[in-house]
């Protein structure tokens, strides 16, 4: 990364479509930072970065040391990351929904497997609505 140019911009892709641990935990550090009350974030997971991830964690801290909440590579990030966050918790309840209205008796591997999806999708829908990402 040059001086000049935002880790906000160089790691996009991490920060906005990253679907693994460390992707998550540098997702979760900028809206930490974006909006610390409405997303809190465990550090723990620092020490599971590798070095790639540590140096764009250690760049966007710098960065916006620098330049702060203002600056609009990174406010246009996190608004990705919030968009897509909700994207996800909106389609898990509309899932959910889908499985609700679902005869039990009919659903693909029968009750048991409908019991067991209207648990798992109400446990994640619960926890969506638990990080905000959606009402």
């Amino acid at each position: 990364m040059s001086l000049n140019e935002s880790p906000f911009v160089t790691y996009r892709s991490i920060l906005v479509d990253g679907g693994y641990s460390a992707a998550g935990f540098l997702q979760a550090f900028a809206m930490a930072m974006y909006a610390g009350g409405a997303n809190p974030m465990d550090a723990s997971g620092l020490r599971n970065l590798d070095d790639q991830h540590m140096r764009a964690f250690q760049e966007m801290a710098a960065w916006f040391r620098r330049h702060g909440e203002g600056d609009p590579d990174f406010v246009e990030v996190c608004k990705a990351i919030k968009e897509k966050r909700a994207a996800y918790a909106r389609h898990i309840k509309s899932h959910l929904d889908e499985i609700l209205e679902a005869d039990p008796d009919q659903y693909e591997g029968g009750r048991d497997e409908h019991r067991s999806s209207v648990s798992w999708y109400r446990a994640e829908h619960q926890r969506n609505i638990e990080k905000r990402w959606i009402d």
